[in-house]
């Protein structure tokens, strides 16, 4: 059962969200947050949500600032000067609410690529020992495309504006992360294998709203806190940490960024942190080829660590 549901930020930011239930007489078995990537929205995980609703979890998606329903500038995925930080403060504001409606059952984060940044700023502010664990799917490792950015952007902000949307900073971004996959159909192509789902994913209006200069420069700006050891040391040691990713994942280096940050949390002390890489899947392991046997795998993970 799904409802529309919906919570004021702490600056008085409305976040438009989806509640996913299981059928009504079957009690919650633990509760997951899905913290969608750049250019996503709650709709596209809603296969995701009714999986987990079948094996009796309730699903939180909220649409983050930006985009989907909760997007404050009509036709662009922008935020405003020094918001990026807000988004780990709405995961926050989303878990109270979830832990507020729910009750006393385990609650976890699932987060994909973009999603894996605000989560992890989370667990490095409010340390993770109040959740039941945490799923990074297709983890963000972009140092050397976020650099980069950083100086484009700031060049197309001094010029026009925090929301212009400049084509050659999305192209050191998104092109690049095509560019393994030449000749491509599409410039798509990148995040699945599935043909059919990148044409989805092409189609969906919320997706197509560009992303400006300002979003980017201020996602940028705060990547790297989520690399410094001090930041990383203020997450419980006793949270346990599922990573997956394709080992055609451009944006987490083919599986080396996965790997990376597998390391840098076990240095860190978390005790449970397990990997898994899957063979040829690419970006978008929920909408891959083999999207049931890591759907299997996520409810499994989950399941275990009730």
């Amino acid at each position: 059962m799904k409802t529309a549901i919906s919570f004021v930020a702490n600056d008085s930011v409305t976040i438009h969200a989806d509640k996913h239930e299981p059928e009504t007489g079957i009690a919650p078995r633990g509760v997951v947050l899905v913290v969608h990537g750049i250019l996503e929205h709650a709709g596209r995980y809603e296969r995701f949500a009714s999986e987990l609703a079948s094996h009796g979890f309730v699903t939180y998606i909220h649409d983050q600032r930006g985009h989907g329903r909760t997007r404050i500038t009509p036709g662009l995925t922008t935020l405003r000067e020094q918001e990026f930080a807000a988004l780990a403060t709405d995961l926050h504001q989303l878990r109270q609410l979830a832990a507020q409606e729910c009750g006393d059952v385990p609650i976890y984060i699932f987060a994909h690529s973009m999603g894996t940044i605000i989560t992890r700023h989370y667990l490095q502010q409010n340390g993770g020992a109040e959740l039941g664990g945490v799923v990074l799917c297709g983890p963000a490792h972009l140092q050397s495309l976020l650099d980069n950015a950083i100086s484009l952007s700031q060049a197309a902000i001094r010029e026009h504006g925090y929301d212009h949307v400049d084509p050659a900073l999305l192209d050191s971004v998104f092109g690049a992360m095509n560019a393994s996959f030449q000749p491509a159909r599409t410039h798509a192509d990148w995040i699945t294998r599935d043909e059919a789902e990148v044409d989805k994913y092409l189609a969906d209006p919320y997706v197509q709203a560009p992303v400006t200069a300002g979003f980017l420069y201020e996602m940028a700006r705060e990547y790297m806190r989520i690399y410094d050891p001090a930041e990383v040391r203020n997450i419980s040691e006793r949270l346990p940490v599922l990573i997956i990713s394709g080992d055609q994942d451009p944006a987490s280096v083919f599986g080396a960024g996965a790997v990376e940050i597998m390391e840098l949390f076990k240095g860190a002390g978390i005790r449970d942190v397990k990997l898994i890489l899957y063979p040829q899947a690419r970006h978008e392991l929920l909408n891959e080829l083999n999207r049931e046997e890591a759907t299997s795998d996520i409810i499994g993970w989950l399941t275990q660590h009730r």
